[in-house]
């Protein structure tokens, strides 16, 4: 993905290195599947009380804003939306198409749920074609009963197509920190 980034949208990039980017995130006071987010703040958070997610926050350098109907807007700080891995490999690992893409309340603008890390907007225009790119680059699993995959989210990004159907997913994470 950055490869590619890189060849179609160098000052992009360039901005993205040097800037980072800020998320924000309005989450539900109860578990709401149809909202971006989809989990509570207390599930996100693994909270059960205002003050204990207040605290939470702070501990992580968050910024929040408590909303009607127990909903709360979290901001989090600049975050490296360039990053490199254990090897020294330049990624492009972030969040920054699935929060343009779907963090935002139904009917709010995608600029609300990622800026640059000084709080400017992103390039729209940037962004989609960044999105454009990610869909050319992306591929399904053709699964069979049994099968299993495993994804370095270092330099794979995974995404979640709609599916119908009965399946079961488990999942393990093993965190490795990147600079």
């Amino acid at each position: 993905m950055l490869e590619k980034l890189q060849k179609r949208l160098p000052e992009f990039v360039k901005r993205c290195r040097q800037r980072g980017g800020r998320y924000t995130l309005t989450m539900p006071g109860s578990a709401d599947q149809t909202s971006g987010q989809g989990r509570s703040w207390r599930e996100t958070l693994n909270v059960s009380a205002p003050d204990q997610a207040e605290h939470r926050l702070a501990s992580l350098g968050y910024q929040w804003q408590w909303l009607s109907e127990d909903c709360l807007r979290v901001t989090t700080p600049t975050l490296p939306l360039v990053r490199k891995t254990p090897n020294g490999e330049e990624v492009f690992f972030n969040q920054l198409i699935a929060a343009y893409s779907g963090f935002g309340p139904d009917g709010e603008s995608p600029d609300h749920s990622i800026t640059f890390g000084d709080g400017e907007k992103l390039p729209a225009d940037m962004v989609l074609q960044a999105c454009q790119i990610a869909e050319e680059l992306t591929f399904d699993i053709q699964w069979q009963t049994g099968q299993m995959a495993i994804v370095d989210n270092h330099v794979a990004m995974h995404g979640r197509r709609s599916f119908s159907g009965t399946r079961k997913i488990l999942a393990a994470l093993i965190a490795q920190e990147l600079t």
